[in-house]
């Protein structure tokens, strides 16, 4: 059985013969050749002719390239609303950077109106699939976010991830709307504002999948987002307390519950708000959440809880190797 053709191994020759075949793999691997000066002279008209054709044909990358074209205005005339139509065509297709480049045309155009929820929303599906790196553009913007806001843009997120996943079109329909932001209310004194794990748990949440999953877990073990737990620093004169690393402050946590299994779990929260709901008003601590996940077994807990009484509670079981 003949192997298939690896196009982007290929020479120019084999790419024209490919392309003109009306192969849309081989005219993608062709066009970048013309766009760099490989191979072949540098010829951007050309680039961008091959580009066109294969993003006709429904490539992927070649649809979110020619949203890039058309972004900077590289060798077509500079259109953003042109270059949204190509982003979500490879964004339908779940291409992580044309996923990326709608959230980013809702944050930096100067065509296109500045809307947060909408770059959130698509920065979360963009890191569903694959593109982690877009939680860094969610940072910023969910400082300044409304609660309210918040749950629009988780919303907006699951809606967008559930049509990429059913092979839905994504073009602006009266289904597929804009999200709208509400009018930003500040937050009050004692009120914490909301993080890229706020908005996670809610987005997980929402769309109950076992990939979102993943990356809520990838951010809860390896993120450095502060979470906060009850607790308060210890009275470094008892000496019976465990002695802390040389450098640090003595903990006394208040975040163990005992579960109805008979195990103990962590509990931990996106904010001070809700950490008072469910527990009380109190001393609490703001630790990054890798570092909590450390201290599972320190604490000899086997179940890590975000927001443990609300609706988007998160549990992460801690692995046990097998004997």
């Amino acid at each position: 059985m003949e192997k298939p053709m690896k196009w982007y191994e290929a020479k120019v020759p084999e790419l024209l013969v490919g392309a003109e075949a009306g192969d849309p793999e081989a005219m993608y691997h062709l066009a970048q050749r013309y766009r760099k000066g490989r191979e072949v002279p540098h010829d951007l008209p050309r680039a961008v002719d091959w580009l066109l054709r294969a993003a006709d044909l429904g490539h992927a990358h070649a649809q979110s390239s020619m949203g890039v074209r058309y972004y900077y205005g590289e060798g077509v005339p500079k259109n953003h609303r042109l270059a949204l139509k190509w982003y979500l065509a490879g964004a339908a297709k779940k291409e992580p950077e044309a996923l990326y480049n709608v959230g980013d045309l809702f944050d930096d155009s100067d065509e296109i109106p500045k809307n947060p929820v909408e770059t959130c929303a698509w920065m979360l599906v963009a890191a569903a699939n694959g593109y982690v790196k877009a939680l860094d553009r969610v940072d910023p913007l969910v400082k300044e976010m409304s609660a309210e806001n918040l749950d629009l843009a988780a919303r907006r997120g699951a809606q967008i991830y559930a049509r990429c996943e059913a092979g839905q079109p994504l073009d602006p329909s009266a289904s597929f709307r804009e999200a709208k932001p509400l009018p930003h209310v500040p937050y009050g004194e004692k009120e914490t504002p909301p993080t890229r794990l706020s908005l996670l748990v809610e987005f997980a949440y929402r769309c109950d999948t076992l990939d979102v999953d993943r990356l809520l877990m990838w951010e809860l073990i390896h993120g450095d987002t502060r979470l906060f737990v009850l607790g308060d620093y210890a009275d470094e004169s008892d000496p019976t307390a465990p002695r802390p690393d040389p450098g640090n402050k003595m903990l006394q946590l208040q975040c163990r519950e005992k579960l109805v299994d008979g195990t103990y779990g962590l509990l931990a929260y996106t904010d001070y708000q809700k950490l008072c709901a469910y527990q009380k008003e109190g001393p609490c601590l703001q630790t990054p959440s890798s570092k909590l996940v450390e201290m599972m077994d320190q604490l000899g807990t086997l179940r890590f809880i975000v927001n443990s009484g609300t609706p988007a509670c998160y549990t992460m079981s801690q692995r046990k190797p097998q004997s």
